[in-house]
């Protein structure tokens, strides 16, 4: 399992002071004994991509939703897809014992993932 730590996007607004922008996202490949992903900010963005292998991926949840269920949340990827994913950083993902939110992967032949965070 390999700590993955969400890069910071700054947005723009009338508070940024600089006269060029974008930060320089780079993919990993996610780790085949899953990964530990830290959740910062209001919401931890993450991004994947398959190039030629389907995958299931599962987010671990550790504590009831509002529905009254502890369900782990899945995403099945098609063999050549991109989905985004937004959490939202409260204690329904939040592993005590790491601090951070568990993701494992049925296949990781071709796939990426990108984690971002906004303040």
């Amino acid at each position: 399992m390999a700590n993955v730590d969400p890069l910071n996007l700054t947005p723009l607004s009338s508070q940024y002071g600089s006269i060029t922008a974008g930060q320089v996202v780079t993919p990993v490949t996610p780790a085949g004994g899953g990964d530990a992903v830290g959740l910062q900010g209001a919401y931890t963005l993450l991004r994947f991509q398959t190039t030629g292998t389907a995958s299931t991926i599962t987010f671990d949840s550790v504590q009831l939703s509002s529905f009254g269920t502890d369900v782990d949340i899945t995403i099945a990827m098609a063999a050549t897809q991109i989905r985004k994913v937004a959490i939202k950083n409260d204690s329904r993902f939040v592993n005590a014992a790491t601090g951070r939110l568990g993701v494992s992967y049925s296949s990781v032949v071709g796939l990426t993932m990108e984690a971002e965070y906004i303040a």
